[in-house]
């Protein structure tokens, strides 16, 4: 057969798929068969009365953000988003998009915050639901999880934007007037200065100084230790 041969005789081959079914029922299906093999290796009596004892645990401890009712809207609507099957259960492709989903949500607000790593994902799924599946209750008690050091952050940057920026501000603005005898400018206040200060600090000194503890932190000594316990 030549280079220019005609193809007139050959028969495409087409996936199953390409004939309207669009790529949602496509996932569907993939989301059913892993439904399927977890449920066909799901946990005992004794693991599940563990895991519910877990879940309680978590319940009592957490912090004042992850028992809000804001919080609790943003992880159900995680929760009814990446359930495609609508089976009330999430696989492991369903809970890592969920999650990624409450972390979207909570990044606009929170600056810094980072979604967790798969591994760690994992680790809560056994912890709270002893199999591959989740319900919504263990879900949420997956996410308080993930999110337990999130009230100490969300502290943490308010004193910085609301304390600590501002006075450092007013020491450096303090320190330039009376160093270079700036008390007879006409465009320029010491009021406005310690604003400009605080507004850069805010906007430009904050954010890389969290990307640098975030980069960082896993290098402290206590966080290897922890790493290693977990």
């Amino acid at each position: 057969m030549g280079l220019f041969s005609s193809t007139k005789g050959q028969k495409k081959k087409h996936h199953k798929y390409s004939h309207g079914e669009s790529m949602k029922a496509m996932l569907r299906d993939e989301l059913r068969e892993d439904a399927g093999a977890a449920a066909a290796t799901g946990p005992t009596a004794a693991e599940e009365a563990q895991c519910k004892a877990e879940r309680e645990k978590i319940h009592k401890k957490k912090n004042w953000i992850t028992r809000s009712k804001t919080f609790q809207k943003i992880v159900e609507g995680a929760y009814n988003a990446v359930d495609l099957d609508s089976n009330g259960r999430l696989s492991a492709i369903e809970i890592y998009a969920a999650v990624l989903l409450v972390y979207v949500k909570l990044a606009s607000q929170i600056k810094g915050l980072k979604p967790p790593k798969m591994s760690s994902i994992r680790l809560h799924v056994r912890q709270v639901s002893g199999s591959n599946l989740v319900d919504r209750e263990a879900f949420g008690a997956i996410m308080a999880l993930l999110l337990q050091d999130i009230a100490a952050r969300v502290a943490a940057h308010v004193l910085m934007v609301l304390v600590i920026v501002p006075l450092l501000a007013a020491r450096a603005t303090k320190y330039i007037w009376e160093t270079y005898d700036l008390h007879d400018m006409k465009y320029m206040s010491p009021a406005i200065c310690t604003q400009v200060f605080s507004l850069v600090g805010i906007s430009v000194a904050l954010p890389q100084m969290y990307a640098f503890i975030e980069h960082n932190i896993g290098k402290l000594p206590w966080m290897k230790r922890k790493e290693r316990t977990d």
